[in-house]
């Protein structure tokens, strides 16, 4: 599925339905996201690396300075725009991972006592009792 059939969808009145900005709606909304904008970072993808195509072929035909001083600014853009796109689809990777961790508390007398019993054994002496 591509960006274009979710518009087309959306606008045909099927099954997907457009994001509203509601604060905390849970893991479904955070996963819809992370899918659209990873079909977007795709879609975008491929029009960047043919502007940048497109750059290399005028960049071996212009010869008058003022058009090769835009044509820098144009791949200056390009370069500014392919890495913002790959930090946002880094981020929604991030996000994805982050979003499988689930801290849980945990007891840490025992452990703290263990570390302390195995630390005097390897000294040969006795544990404290101050744990």
């Amino acid at each position: 599925m591509t960006t274009l059939d979710i518009d087309s969808e959306i606008r045909s009145g099927g099954s997907i339905r457009p994001l509203t900005a509601e604060p905390d709606r849970g893991t479904a909304h955070r996963d819809v996201c992370a899918a659209v904008i990873a079909m977007v970072g795709h879609d975008l993808r491929q029009p960047l690396q043919i502007i940048a195509n497109a750059h290399d072929i005028l960049a071996r035909t212009i010869c008058d300075t003022e058009q090769r001083e835009e044509l820098a600014r144009a791949e200056s853009a390009t370069s500014r725009l392919g890495w913002m796109l790959n930090q946002l689809v880094d981020v929604v990777q991030l996000e994805e991972q982050s979003s499988e961790y689930r801290p849980e508390p945990v007891a840490l007398r025992p452990i703290l006592r263990q570390l302390d019993w195995s630390s005097a054994n390897r000294r040969g002496g006795e544990a404290s009792n101050s744990a």
